[in-house]
């Protein structure tokens, strides 16, 4: 008998200093839902985040193997292709 396990969704905390290992209070934190192998879908944020802080967040989906990036902003879907 084979089983496999496939993790579908993430905590993303994001942090100005410090780290989760370190138990440093977060600034922002995130739900990131995976859709496929290749499909993320980002949802529940909250607090603020800086460009820098998508583009670190973009950078490690897409070493994940993620190509495809769906969140919303003020209302509206939107689609990051990575």
């Amino acid at each position: 008998m084979t089983i496999h396990f496939k993790p579908l969704l993430s905590t993303v905390r994001f942090f100005q200093n410090g780290s989760y290992d370190e138990k440093t209070p977060f600034h922002a934190v995130a739900t990131v839902q995976f859709i496929n192998d290749e499909e993320a879908f980002i949802c529940g944020l909250h607090g603020s985040i800086t460009r820098a802080d998508m583009k670190e967040l973009f950078k490690e989906l897409a070493e994940m193997g993620i190509t495809v990036v769906r969140y919303e902003r003020h209302g509206k879907e939107k689609v990051k292709y990575l």
